[in-house]
């Protein structure tokens, strides 16, 4: 009893590979045409086969028939034509399993798995079809003496169709392959301009503060003998030379620092523990401006954070919002639990205030306006948060009711 695989890539799971000697354009000879091999030493097989498909087409396309007479034939035909679809092969031939042979030579040496190959035996105790397509890389078995017409237009249907689709397969990889090297190029580029703008920026570095040392030496000139008008000519010389020295730094560093990966090592950091060591530095400008501060961690004492980069974040925002707060305003530190699987720092002012239109802008370096950057900032520093906050897994955003109405940054980091 015939037992044909249903599967028009049958035993497609065992075997596709998919290699570089792929040619994906196989078209043929003569024209748009099925290439079929007929592997058989009986001259009436090849005979019955071409008269009974005489008339076959599948998806507009007629067969052009190959015939070999053995092995060996198959073989030298094989090795010349890399666009046969499908071959019909017998098993004894020139030798009892001369066909079996074939079959690894199709796909192990030549590395072909593409070609369909139909076993059609008339011998099926020297090849039982059990024992065949258990150890054969093969599509179909047939038994000379089952085979009908519609039978073999069947299964000749059914192994052309998967040739096809396994050929529209590995075009698709095709691309993908030469998509993904491209992407591998353009990435390499990347990270070339990447390593020239480091240099670039060394450069201009040194080559700005050359003159600029220049200008600095108008720091020598006794003040006394001056003019007043000279004296604040001189002052403004002095601002802008201290003005552009310290914007030459800041952008080398934040681009240094914004080009690294960050090497996080994350921890329970206990924010009631870290934070009166963080308001140190502000201490003299919150007695100055009056400000009020709260604080409010009965939510959550602990988020996970690397120390390092906690304290970043905080001095920034904390500078961020003592900057931006009028006298006798006040400033509000808490913690708050949305849900179990993150933890939120909000810091809270009633200062300037944020158009709702900038909300997401004052994450964006360079692109502050004038109203939200303080006289002796850049609009480097948020940016520099958000980044590490985002590289923790976290995110950052801001809320305002718009102008002279405070603002609110929080900051939301994973358990």
């Amino acid at each position: 009893m015939l037992a044909s695989q249903e599967d028009s890539t049958s035993g497609f799971d065992q075997f596709v590979v998919f290699t570089d000697k792929f040619n994906s354009e196989k078209k043929s000879k003569n024209g748009n045409m099925w290439e079929v091999l007929i592997v058989d030493d009986e001259q009436d097989v090849h005979k019955m086969t071409k008269m009974i498909l005489r008339n076959y087409t599948f998806q507009g396309q007629k067969i052009n028939f190959h015939s070999a007479y053995s092995s060996q034939e198959a073989k030298e035909l094989l090795s010349k034509n890399d666009n046969i679809a499908l071959v019909l092969l017998d098993v004894v031939m020139e030798e009892r399993d001369a066909g079996l042979k074939l079959v690894e030579y199709i796909r192990q040496d030549l590395e072909n798995d593409s070609i369909r190959i139909i076993i059609r035996t008339g011998q099926p105790g020297e090849a039982p079809e059990e024992t065949v397509i258990r150890d054969y890389v093969i599509n179909d078995y047939i038994e000379k003496g089952d085979i009908t017409t519609r039978r073999l237009y069947t299964t000749i249907t059914t192994s052309l169709r998967g040739y096809k689709d396994l050929i529209a397969l590995k075009d698709s990889y095709l691309e993908l392959k030469q998509l993904s090297e491209k992407l591998e190029q353009t990435y390499g580029r990347l990270e070339t301009l990447d390593k020239e703008k480091a240099k670039i920026i060394q450069f201009l570095y040194h080559e700005l503060l050359t003159p600029l040392n220049h200008v600095g030496a108008s720091q020598v000139f006794d003040e006394y003998n001056l003019s007043d008008q000279n004296r604040a000519v001189l002052e403004m010389v002095k601002k802008g030379f201290n003005r552009l020295n310290d914007l030459i730094k800041a952008f080398l560093l934040y681009f240094e620092f914004m080009g690294s990966e960050l090497d996080l090592q994350v921890e329970g950091i206990s924010i009631s523990n870290e934070l009166p060591n963080l308001m140190i530095p502000f201490e003299k400008m919150i007695q100055q401006s009056k400000l009020v501060i709260e604080s409010d961690l009965s939510h959550s004492e602990t988020i996970n954070m690397d120390l390092r980069y906690f304290e970043e974040v905080m001095i920034i925002m904390l500078d961020n919002a003592v900057n931006h707060s009028d006298v006798g305003g006040k400033i509000k530190i808490s913690t708050k639990k949305p849900n179990r699987k993150c933890t939120q720092i909000w810091i809270e002012d009633q200062g300037a205030g944020i158009p709702e239109k900038n909300l997401e802008k004052v994450f964006q370096a360079y692109d502050l306006e004038a109203y939200y950057r303080r006289e002796d900032g850049f609009g480097l520093n948020l940016s520099k948060v958000k980044y590490i906050v985002e590289s923790h897994g976290g995110k950052i955003w801001a809320e305002s009711d718009g102008i002279d109405s405070g603002a609110r940054f929080i900051i939301e980091l994973p358990d």
